[in-house]
């Protein structure tokens, strides 16, 4: 099989050929994807109530699409990492935006709950798998002192999808309902998709600037770490539950923060913008936090992104006016989106970049069944319970765990790393 980087041509701005570096091609052709992928897949909570008043389903059972969407982005991440390692991100992503296109749009036609888990939940789902290991297992190879920040613009792009679409399926909803608003989704993630991803390669050539990986940098691949013996290490485990609660916690405010504002008496309208003022100060963290780790380290950076998302969580557990929602979806969005620029770093510093789409995708299913349960158990408890206190405090109880896993993942790299030959920044 070919890979991307002999499917594509040298041409002025190519690494070695002067011009622009294409690792900021490359940044931006991914800004794009992900900006439409999860933009549309994270409005899942404007459609929430929509869709289960118009069937009748509990809120449990709508949680569930959500729930195997994540399932299915966990199996997808791990055949993304391996391909991505192995031939580049290019047909990946262009295979996933068709997929992932066609979940959306076949969404309109849905007529029964086992429709909306084959569509949303399976096959969007398993399309938008690739639409985060892909790239973050790619710009790594592209970028050594600035890998934080161009990892931060690029997952920016999350935030602003997260500022643009909730409004625009909001106001489609308003206007047309939701069977189109689905068809519009679907448009949307192919016409934009596509073409960024034919822009798309493995990793420089030879001739590279100074800013690309460079031969002989323990962080390029060079260090020892087989796919067994990276299984059977303790960083492997403790990364996969950190992201694992850290997942959990995200998804159910993603699923859940415009129902109980809902609840609370706030308008749908408004609701809704509470993803965007998250998309909004998300943007900034990934780019900022980006930045910041790349000159203070990783362990603080990622060890206060964390405690921010717990605040906030006790803080959304009793809201119950406009400005109390604002204000916790503002600091989740600070800690989570600064947390997820930091956190593929930690992952590239310990195992490498060699495998690292194999890494991520196998750290990813911790993400994925997270992710899932998250959504899905907050539903539960607000059926059993007819509130979401129980649910955020659960939230913010797994992110204190979490904080607790990244402490002892630090200590453990440093005791194991003259074995391994990792290098974890402080």
């Amino acid at each position: 099989m070919t890979s991307d980087d002999a499917l594509t041509p040298q041409t002025p701005g190519s690494p070695g050929q002067g011009g622009i570096y294409y690792g900021w091609i490359m940044v931006a052709a991914l800004f794009f994807i992900i900006f439409v992928f999860w933009g549309t897949y994270n409005s899942f909570g404007v459609f929430f109530i929509p869709l289960s008043e118009w069937f009748g389903w509990s809120r449990a059972e709508t949680s569930g699409a959500f729930t195997l969407g994540m399932i299915m982005q966990g199996l997808s991440g791990v055949a993304a990492g391996a391909w991505v390692d192995k031939h580049g991100p290019r047909v990946m992503m262009t295979a996933a935006c068709l997929l992932t296109g066609l979940g959306f749009l076949l969404m309109s036609q849905t007529s029964a709950l086992w429709h909306f888990y084959l569509f949303f939940g399976a096959l969007a789902g398993f399309g938008a798998g690739a639409a985060y290991i892909a790239p973050v297992a790619t710009i790594p190879r592209w970028f050594t002192r600035r890998r934080g920040l161009a990892l931060g613009i690029m997952l920016a792009a999350m935030g602003a999808g997260q500022m643009a679409m909730p409004p625009l399926f909001n106001d489609l909803l308003t206007r047309y309902g939701w069977q189109s608003s689905f068809v519009v989704a679907g448009a949307m993630v192919i016409i934009i998709g596509l073409p960024a991803a034919l822009l798309l390669r493995r990793s420089p050539p030879a001739g590279q600037p100074q800013e690309a990986a460079k031969v002989g940098d323990p962080n390029a691949g060079q260090g020892t770490w087989s796919t067994g013996k990276m299984l059977r290490s303790p960083q492997f485990w403790l990364l996969s539950a950190i992201w694992l609660l850290a997942a959990f916690s995200l998804q159910m405010v993603m699923v859940h923060i415009v129902p109980f504002a809902r609840d609370e008496g706030i308008s749908r309208e408004t609701a809704a913008w509470l993803l965007t003022l998250y998309g909004g100060v998300a943007i900034v963290s990934r780019v900022g936090v980006g930045w910041i780790s790349d000159m203070l380290g990783n362990r603080a950076t990622y060890l206060g992104c964390l405690l921010l998302q717990m605040v906030a969580l006790v803080i959304l557990a009793g809201a119950g006016d406009l400005w109390t929602f604002r204000v916790a979806a503002a600091i989740f969005a600070a800690g989570y989106g600064g947390g997820a620029s930091v956190f593929p770093k930690i992952v590239a510093d310990i195992f490498g970049l060699r495998t690292i789409g194999v890494v991520l995708g196998l750290v990813g299913l911790g993400w994925s069944l997270g992710a899932g349960l998250g959504p899905f158990l907050g539903g539960l408890i607000f059926d059993l319970s007819g509130r979401y206190f129980a649910a955020f405090l659960t939230g913010a109880g797994a992110i204190a765990l979490a904080l607790a896993l990244v402490v002892i993942l630090f200590n453990v790299t440093r005791v194991t790393r003259p074995q391994t030959g990792s290098i974890l920044p402080a």
